[in-house]
């Protein structure tokens, strides 16, 4: 008896273990191809490398020249492929996903250490984002939604309509030319080569997908929205509108406003994809001859809701729908001015960039110190936009992966040192999954709602998206009669949600202008304080002048006196 109660005592620690280890922020390292000779770094296994101080630097280094090693989740060598980073990283957050759960990817790393080139590969070998968009199709484009059925609402949610609603959506957008159309001059496209990869025996055939996609830039600490709809001016002078970021009811933070992108296949979002490419602020330095200004998100959102048993869409039961998103984000790489010689705008950006770098670290740091020391520091999230972008994910909304891209030159070593020691605090942090209460009880009524769905289910509804029902049972006259009525609530529907959209667009549009006055007033002033100092010196230049003026009038008078005599 004794022997048992103490295996099941040693069980239930080793599962406590094993979770803390499944919580912990997995740390991936990739390591950049440079010659051998040249290279600071070495491998050694598939968890650990060891960093060689060059011997310029070993006498001043504090293990007197040794090396130091570092452990990671995983690490991958110099001949590591797009697809085996993708395999270990990526795919796992996929198939969480379509799970239904929530999940961020980082690409940390200094500048020109392949951040960018991880993230979305070459035209024909893509890296994360092309190869994710490709599992999550290949994996649901048997029980993909009729498109526009899913409206995003711009404030996080999404919004409902019948399939005759979607196909008049559908036509106007292609009459309007705002559907996408796949450029067939683009070689990312020609000579791209999909990943066939697909998840299977977590697809539930019993309900409906559809995929949405953003892609946002931080820059300067400000968010502007990749995708939207600008006219070519506003984009090559970069006059983006600047987005806010706001928290919903499920206390999530979003980009309020963003351009929500529905995609139906691996081209479609990958030219979304593309075209947000096209609009980065990039540019060339010392270090890097394609330099990221800014840090990038790319957003893929999945929506899932359940299906009646004759295959048609629970429109009316909104609450049973789910909604999962999977993040991935390349950050711009640390610079230092001394290496760079950067000045005037590039400089701005760079002090802006390390500043948010520097406050990743700092929440990580509190995070950890907190989770060490069981007291309760405040993380200071909103310090940098972000951070407070995901502070949801690192408080255990969803799992948090990072690639940390490491540039082995002997040039960069001091670097490497900083990146190393950021790798081995961020693994020690836990990403505890805490469901909040007002998320509890969203899953609560999501839970009712399906099992309302399933058990008053008979075959026939009044409000289907499928307009052949059998309505044998009904007569003539109710049947017109429901039909009018459902007719006069979808008019009704889309007046209001129409007129919703305008105040939320006249609400942002109000508050851009609120944001700008106190940078107007500010102008302003500095103008006022200008004149004013140019008046000052106008009158002391005036005054001189007068007093110049006296005292040649004075000579004038002094020499005349002189000459009568």
């Amino acid at each position: 008896m004794e022997s048992a109660r103490r295996k099941t005592s040693q069980e239930k620690v080793s599962a406590k273990v094993k979770s803390a280890a499944e919580d912990r922020v997995k740390v991936f390292c990739r390591i950049k191809p440079v010659p051998n000779d040249e290279s600071c770094l070495k491998v050694r296994s598939h968890t650990e490398v060891s960093l060689l101080p060059p011997e310029t630097r070993a006498s001043h280094h504090q293990q007197n020249g040794r090396e130091i090693r570092h452990s990671f989740s995983y690490v991958f060598d110099e001949q590591a492929s797009h697809k085996e980073v993708f395999d270990r990283v990526a795919l796992p957050l996929v198939e969480n996903l379509i799970r239904g759960k929530n999940g961020v990817i980082f690409a940390y790393g200094v500048t020109g250490s392949g951040k960018t080139f991880t993230m979305a590969g070459r035209p024909q070998d893509g890296g994360v984002v092309p190869r994710c968009l490709d599992v999550i199709f290949n994996s649901i484009s048997s029980n993909l939604a009729t498109k526009y059925v899913f409206l995003p609402d711009r404030i996080n949610g999404f919004g409902i309509q019948s399939d005759s609603g979607a196909v008049m959506n559908g036509q106007h957008e292609l009459h309007s030319g705002r559907s996408l159309r796949m450029q067939k001059n683009d070689t990312h496209f020609g000579q791209r080569i999909p990943d066939d990869t697909k998840i299977e025996g977590i697809i539930n055939a019993n309900s409906t997908y559809a995929v949405f996609v953003t892609y946002v830039e931080i820059y300067n600490n400000a968010v502007f929205d990749l995708l939207e709809d600008v006219s070519k001016d506003a984009i090559r002078l970069n006059k983006l509108q600047v987005k806010n970021i706001r928290e919903d009811a499920y206390h999530n933070m979003y980009v309020h406003s963003v351009t929500e992108v529905e995609v139906k296949s691996t081209e479609e979002a990958f030219e979304v994809f593309s075209k947000g490419q096209k609009r980065k602020r990039m540019a060339m330095t010392i270090l890097n001859p394609e330099s990221s200004r800014s840090h990038s998100v790319f957003t893929i959102r999945l929506v899932q809701a359940p299906l009646y048993s004759q295959g048609e869409s629970s429109l009316t039961y909104m609450k049973a729908t789910h909604i999962s998103q999977l993040s991935l984000v390349d950050l711009a790489g640390s610079e230092r001015t001394k290496r760079t010689n950067n000045c005037g705008q590039r400089l701005r950006e760079a002090g802006s960039i390390n500043n948010s770098l520097m406050t990743l670290r700092t929440c990580l740091k509190v995070l950890r110190d907190n989770q060490l020391h069981k007291y309760r520091r405040l993380v200071p999230y909103r310090y940098s936009k972000m951070t407070l972008l995901f502070k949801r994910f690192f408080e255990g909304e969803g799992r948090v992966q990072m690639i940390v891209c490491v540039n082995p030159n002997v040039d960069e070593y001091a670097e490497t040192v900083h990146v190393m020691k950021f790798s081995e605090m961020t693994q020690e942090v836990q990403t505890d999954f805490i469901l909040p209460e007002v998320r509890k009880k969203h899953n609560l009524v999501s839970k009712e709602a399906l099992r309302e769905v399933e058990e008053n289910w008979n075959g026939e509804s009044d409000y289907s998206t499928n307009t052949n029902n059998d309505h044998a049972q009904m007569s003539p006259d109710l049947v017109m009669k429901r039909c009018i009525i459902f007719k006069e609530w979808q008019k009704m529907f889309h007046d209001f949600y129409n007129k919703f959209r305008d105040v939320e667009e006249e609400k942002s549009l109000a508050e851009h202008e609120c944001f700008s006055w106190p940078t107007a007033v500010d102008q302003g002033v500095n103008k006022m304080i200008a004149l004013r100092n140019r008046m000052v010196s106008y009158e002391s230049k005036l005054k001189n002048m007068n007093k110049q003026i006296k005292e040649e009038e004075a000579d004038t008078l002094s020499i005349k006196q002189e000459l009568q005599y």
